[in-house]
């Protein structure tokens, strides 16, 4: 198996990904609700994928979305990781493959978090 072969489909456009399942917390208070990811646009030149995320606020109509463009990896012979590529100031992101099977494809949030440390003012106390 190779990307360019079983993986491939994963970064055809009109590919849509559904959030069914999540065991991480919320970066925020808010709870976004029906996430999607459809692949809009593919560069055939380095595994360049965009695509478009669309989410729900809760109890309201509206339907936010924005573009993102990843880059995929390789590891022996199928997707291992995708990065985005950083664009207007966008925070980075990056996610690890532990399956790509079509009908269910798992994926690990392994952006880096702000360090705690960055938190807390340190105040230097005289003796």
């Amino acid at each position: 198996m190779t990307a360019d072969d079983e993986s491939a489909p994963l970064l055809e456009p009109g590919r849509t990904f559904r959030l069914a399942q999540s065991t991480g917390t919320s970066y925020t208070n808010i709870a976004f609700r029906c996430i999607t990811a459809t692949a809009i646009d593919k560069s055939d030149a380095g595994y360049k994928v965009t695509t478009m995320v669309s989410y729900a606020y809760p109890d309201s109509e509206n339907w936010p979305s924005y573009n993102r463009t990843f880059k995929f990896e390789c590891a022996s012979g199928t997707y291992s990781k995708m990065n985005s590529i950083e664009e207007d100031g966008a925070t980075s992101l990056s996610y690890q493959f532990f399956s790509t099977d079509p009908s269910c494809t798992i994926v690990e949030d392994i952006t880096p978090q702000p360090s705690a440390i960055g938190k807390f003012k340190i105040i230097e106390q005289p003796y």
